[in-house]
């Protein structure tokens, strides 16, 4: 459950005002205003308070419940698993044997990867 409180904090987190809230819901301002005028459940219809959940959360808010000091919000953590491109090609050069990451967009994922590890 959501609280008009929690909808206040949002909305002054984002930066947004309450007609850009709705604009982004597609709700009504005086929807948005209404919902957020009480610190408890919100007076709203279901569905227009879906709309603004939904659209708040996909913006990166985290709603939290009664933990004993009271309901809050907060970002959602960014994850911080870093990104890397699988090793698919050796190339001899001389000598050396030289490694090298295709970047993503040139991985066909269409085709099977070999059994162990290596392309021809």
């Amino acid at each position: 459950m959501i609280t008009g409180a929690q909808i206040r904090m949002a909305r002054g987190y984002l930066r947004w005002s309450a007609k850009e809230l709705g604009e982004k819901a597609g709700v009504a301002e005086s929807t948005v205003k209404r919902m957020e005028h009480d610190d408890g459940f919100p007076i709203a219809r279901g569905a227009n308070i879906e709309a603004v959940y939904k659209t708040l959360t996909e913006a990166g808010i985290v709603f939290l419940g009664e933990n004993g000091d009271g309901v809050g919000v907060r970002l959602r953590k960014v994850s911080t698993v870093p990104v890397v491109e699988p090793l698919v090609v050796q190339k001899r050069s001389g000598t050396k044997t030289v490694r090298r990451r295709k970047a993503a967009a040139e991985v066909d994922a269409s085709k099977p990867a070999p059994k162990n590890g290596r392309t021809k």
